[in-house]
């Protein structure tokens, strides 16, 4: 029985290694023939770029497929992705290799406003640590551009748009090209970063994707009841409403969901149109999507129409290979919002008499420094974020509220603040200090901390165990373990010589 299993085996194993072969010059010479033309690459048309992608895709995964089948020998040595990653190409970067993306979302077809980007998300891929940071800029931010004067951000492209095709007699295309280079200048000013690419989908696309997927799973957070959420036909309004609690969402769904803001906020919404591109990720890297023929053309059919990027086709493919390593908790998804004590409370609401009656919102601080410093540590010094060390701070000084105003910053920028009290015994410091316990697991923590609040003395302990750790140990004996607090990882202990949180980074 043995022998004859080992036979069939290896001709399994044959016929596997030749339909490979024979799929690879497939796929390079389906590559070539649309990339080259009288012996010189041309830049591939964006529809076709997508249109090879998911080929690409479809064939790859294919492959595997079908070798997963017929060959368990020979699957194990191979890395089931190499075939549907094998065209990526060289992506742009900056400086700390990361790759930074504009993704826009708008009405489009016959919706309300059509041109109107009311999704602006900037993302930041980092393959080295496998996470993707996000951060959402409210549609009403008030800016100023050359073309059109003042405006909320999310009119940029209609604006500018509008303008060049009317009065300046530009070409739709050409109108639209450079309406979304001013778009991305104006953001790249806001955030201080590069924008290597960018990528808009419009309302009909991102349900058609979501039901090409066969839905997307999302934990909604709180119950919502919107009344006033636009009709889908005509003039007038319809009720949306959704459960708290884990929800299957089919495309119509998922775009309500991401779009209603009248029961919650525009932040909130802004967190729940990142929430569902999580979702996304995650559906369309299950394998039971990347082995689906129907749902991989369905895919294509949506977004062939529906979204435009100035990705190609090689980059594209690297970026898929990247992104589908990356788990959720990897994905950092923050939003600017205009309360300065919540996290990302860096925007304001001016008084509306002074922008003619219009709602907007404006940087907190008057310019956009504090954003910006924000937008360093989120995406700069990111693995704070994903170390999410629980951080106490205590007032070692006479002085009242010391501990809350510095906690409350903290929370402002992001950190996980724990809890904010007095030192033991109300005991006094000269000198601020931080203890940080385990910094090799803490590592970035331990770095800008020190920084940010400017501490002279840092105390590390090395022992990698906290204190949460020693008493669980010595109750676990017992017949009833209580249950224990979890310690801090980091204390920080406001001394007399403590200022405020340091501009300096």
């Amino acid at each position: 029985m043995s022998s004859i299993f080992k036979k069939v085996s290896l001709k399994k194993e044959s016929k596997s290694k030749r339909f490979v072969r024979t799929s690879k010059k497939i796929v390079l010479s389906f590559y070539h023939k649309f990339s080259f033309k009288n012996g010189k690459k041309e830049k591939t048309p964006r529809k076709l770029n997508i249109a090879i992608a998911s080929i690409l895709a479809l064939l790859g995964v294919f492959v595997v497929y079908r070798l997963s089948v017929n060959s368990y020998n020979f699957i194990k040595d191979f890395e089931i992705k190499d075939l549907v990653f094998m065209l990526g190409t060289e992506v742009k970067q900056d400086e700390n290799g990361y790759t930074n993306f504009l993704l826009l979302g708008k009405g489009g077809g016959n919706h309300d406003g059509p041109e109107l980007t009311d999704t602006i998300i900037i993302a930041s891929l980092d393959p080295a640590t496998q996470s993707v940071a996000m951060l959402s800029i409210p549609r009403d931010f008030y800016i100023r551009t050359e073309y059109y004067g003042s405006s909320r951000i999310n009119e940029i492209v209609r604006n500018v748009k509008n303008r060049l095709v009317y009065q300046k007699k530009h070409t739709e295309a050409e109108a639209r090209a450079e309406a979304i280079k001013i778009l991305r200048n104006k953001v790249e000013e806001i955030v201080e970063l590069d924008l290597h690419y960018y990528a808009m989908i419009d309302f009909n696309g991102f349900k058609s994707v979501v039901d090409a997927l066969g839905g997307v799973d999302v934990v909604v957070e709180q119950d919502i009841r919107d009344t006033t959420y636009p009709a889908d036909t005509g003039w007038g309004y319809q009720t949306f409403a959704i459960k708290k609690g884990p929800q299957h969402l089919d495309g119509a769904t998922a775009l309500k969901y991401a779009r209603s803001r009248h029961t919650t906020s525009d932040f909130d919404r802004a967190l729940r149109q990142q929430k569902v591109i999580q979702a996304i990720k995650d559906k369309a890297f299950e394998l039971r999507t990347l082995t689906s023929p129907s749902k991989l053309k369905g895919i294509f059919n949506s977004v062939d129409e529906n979204f435009e990027s100035d990705l190609e086709i090689g980059e594209i493919i690297t970026f898929a290979k990247h992104i589908s390593k990356i788990p959720r908790e990897n994905i950092l998804s923050k939003v600017l919002v205009d309360e300065p004590t919540w996290e990302g409370g860096f925007l304001a609401t001016p008084p509306r008499e002074d922008y003619g009656g219009a709602f907007v919102l404006i940087p907190y601080a008057g310019d956009l420094s504090e954003i910006h410093r924000y937008v360093r540590l989120l995406f700069k010094n990111r693995a704070i974020y994903l170390e999410n060390a629980r951080i106490e701070v205590q007032n070692g000084t006479s002085r009242g509220g010391i501990a809350g105003k510095i906690g409350t910053q903290l929370e402002r920028y992001s950190f996980n603040v724990s809890n904010i009290t007095n030192t033991e015994n109300r005991e006094k410091y000269a000198k601020s200090q931080i203890i940080i316990h385990n910094t090799e697991k803490f590592p970035e923590t331990s770095l800008v901390l020190p920084i940010l609040i400017t501490a002279e003395q840092v105390l590390k302990v090395e022992t990698g165990s906290t204190a949460i750790e020693e008493k669980a140990s010595e109750t676990e004996t017992d017949l009833e373990v209580e249950e224990v607090e979890e310690e801090p990882d980091v204390i920080i202990i406001l001394g007399d010589d403590y200022k405020e949180v340091t501009k300096k980074l």
